[in-house]
């Protein structure tokens, strides 16, 4: 049922329904009868009702009785199904301005709709990049006209993301900038990452870095163990990530600023998260859906499909991750979206770029591990939905109590279908094609506003 005076706009595709771009309008909306986890407050409830109205949560409690709610708006049932708070993912790279034939606004946040992403985190290696106040809402422009659900901007830490000179972080924090960071390339400056850590233990901003160290890694296409069975292959050890976060966690000590590792992939990065957890240190750390889910091996199988910056690594320090998250030593599991043309992927894989497209499958392919017993279903919405909510202060969303956003995902845990490539994302490299997974994203819900839908 849809509530009437709205512009929508149907993509016949699969009869998709999606909103053009997330809508003004707080919407209403009841969702009743499936299985509600929602790990902010360590709920799991089953069968429940979430009610939301001019775009925020008024209900959330035990539905009883086969009648259908009497409500105004819109009702999904959801029967057989999970409810949980709208995904967030802090690692995504939207590419536009700059490189749109990678991928734009529009086809990027449909992508994040479908996999029941409602806030994304723009990465800042875009043209401009925004570096100061006019390229930061030059940015934003684009994120309003064009974006279906809520992309929050990363600004760069120094200017024209060349590690140099600090851009004017007051100026960007006035504007609301939460998070700096120079991705891609790390703060390879140490007076540079001083000064942005000691300006974040006086304003509490989150200095996210590419933990890589340039003269070690020197862009190695792949783990250092595999180049050293294939001499025509270039290769980086994990030293290049552990040097770089160990710095940034040094720092972090001395300054107390709040200092968050990208895309962690190896055993020696999880033991620095846990002396800093034992330190209590404002660290934290994200690991990708496919340094979760592959390893060096997987280059054999995928080549420059399972090419990413850092690279995949051994099968211990895979598994060494997936202990990590099950000790609380993760605080996010991210995408690391890195669209790129099949023309570019189709390049030597010393020479092609770095990256996985993976907005529209981390879900299921993170529920694999759940069906493995892995880890647990609550661990992995948690990281899906209230822990990155926390690293980055976002005080109003990962969480389905009343109150809060009426941001929602639904999925279907049983149903099983194929990875296909065929992406609304114009990035089509990933490795997962052909996969079997659960997990399908059935809905998507920004500010009460369905903006994706698949109920088939």
């Amino acid at each position: 049922m849809i509530q009437s005076g709205r512009t929508i706009s149907w993509n016949m595709k699969n009869n998709h329904l999606y909103f053009p771009k997330k809508n003004k309008n707080k919407g209403n909306l009841v969702i009743y009868g499936g299985r509600i986890i929602n790990p902010a407050v360590n709920l799991d409830l089953e069968p429940g009702l979430v009610e939301i109205k001019d775009g925020i949560i008024t209900r959330v409690e035990a539905f009883y009785g086969d009648c259908r709610p009497v409500f105004s708006g819109q009702i999904i049932d959801a029967s057989g199904l999970i409810i949980m708070p709208g995904l967030i993912d802090l690692h995504v790279h939207l590419r536009e301005p700059g490189n749109p034939e990678k991928e734009t606004v529009a086809c990027g946040t449909r992508a994040a709709a479908v996999g029941g992403f409602t806030t994304i985190c723009s990465m800042p290696n875009t043209v401009p990049v925004p570096d100061r106040v006019e390229h930061l809402q030059l940015i934003r422009n684009l994120y309003e006209k064009e974006a279906c659900i809520r992309v929050v901007p990363v600004a760069s830490g120094s200017l024209g993301r060349k590690g140099k000179k600090l851009v004017d972080l007051e100026a960007l924090r006035t504007e609301g900038v939460k998070v700096f960071s120079d991705d891609g390339d790390p703060f390879a400056d140490l007076n540079l990452l001083f000064g942005l850590l000691e300006y974040s233990a006086r304003t509490g901003i989150i200095v996210s870095d590419h933990c890589e160290t340039p003269f070690l890694a020197k862009k190695g296409a792949v783990n250092q163990e595999l180049a050293k069975l294939n001499p025509n292959l270039s290769g980086q050890g994990a030293i290049s990530e552990v040097l770089q976060l160990a710095r940034g966690a040094t720092l972090c000590e001395l300054t107390g600023g709040r200092y968050h590792a990208q895309h962690l992939s190896s055993a020696d990065s999880v033991d620095i998260l846990r002396w800093a957890q034992n330190k209590n240190l404002p660290l934290t750390g994200e690991v990708t859906v496919h340094h979760l889910l592959l390893n060096q091996e997987s280059i054999a199988e995928q080549g420059t499909l399972a090419k990413c910056a850092p690279p995949l690594r051994t099968e211990e320090d895979r598994k060494a991750l997936v202990a990590a998250v099950n000790q609380g030593l993760v605080s996010a599991i991210v995408t690391d979206h890195a669209p790129h043309t099949l023309k570019e992927k189709s390049l030597p894989l010393n020479e092609a770029p770095f990256g996985i497209a993976g907005l529209e499958t981390a879900f299921p392919l993170v529920f694999s591990l759940v069906e493995k017993g892995e880890f647990s279903l609550q661990r992995m919405i948690e990281l899906f939905t209230s822990a990155p909510a926390n690293v980055y202060g976002f005080q109003h969303i990962g969480d389905l109590s009343p109150g809060k956003s009426g941001d929602v995902a639904i999925c279907d845990p049983e149903s099983e279908f194929e990875i296909s490539a065929d992406f609304y994302s114009r990035g089509k490299n990933s490795p997962f094609a052909g996969r079997k997974a659960k997990g399908k994203i059935k809905y998507t819900i920004c500010e009460g506003n369905i903006v994706y839908s698949n109920p088939q």
